[in-house]
């Protein structure tokens, strides 16, 4: 048997959000989110769409951790891509997912 392309259909990925406040500072919120993975011709057809048009197909479930992932409702995907900040970190982190780079300790 040769050679064979290890595919995932899905993957479980940490993000991190900063949230800005007060006084020029940022709060980290760190979460976790189930992201489905795109072939290359589907990302470049969604991507052409937007952040929040990609995003709100391949982001799935989220959860504090790993074990308490919940799957989100139409509603709940809507606020979590309305705000600038998590829509921009789910964006970076599904990049990096994708790209296959390794989260830092």
């Amino acid at each position: 048997m040769g050679f064979q392309v290890k595919k995932q259909t899905h993957v479980v990925w940490p993000v991190k959000v900063n949230v800005p406040t007060d006084g020029g500072k940022a709060d980290a919120h760190e979460f976790f989110v189930k992201f489905e993975r795109l072939s290359e011709k589907r990302f470049n057809e969604l991507a052409a769409m937007g952040q929040t048009k990609l995003l709100a197909e391949v982001v799935s479930e989220v959860g504090d951790t790993e074990a308490d992932l919940t799957k989100l409702t139409e509603k709940s995907r809507g606020e979590l891509l309305g705000e600038t900040n998590y829509r921009v970190g789910l964006y970076e982190s599904y990049l990096r997912m994708d790209a296959g780079v390794a989260v830092k300790n």
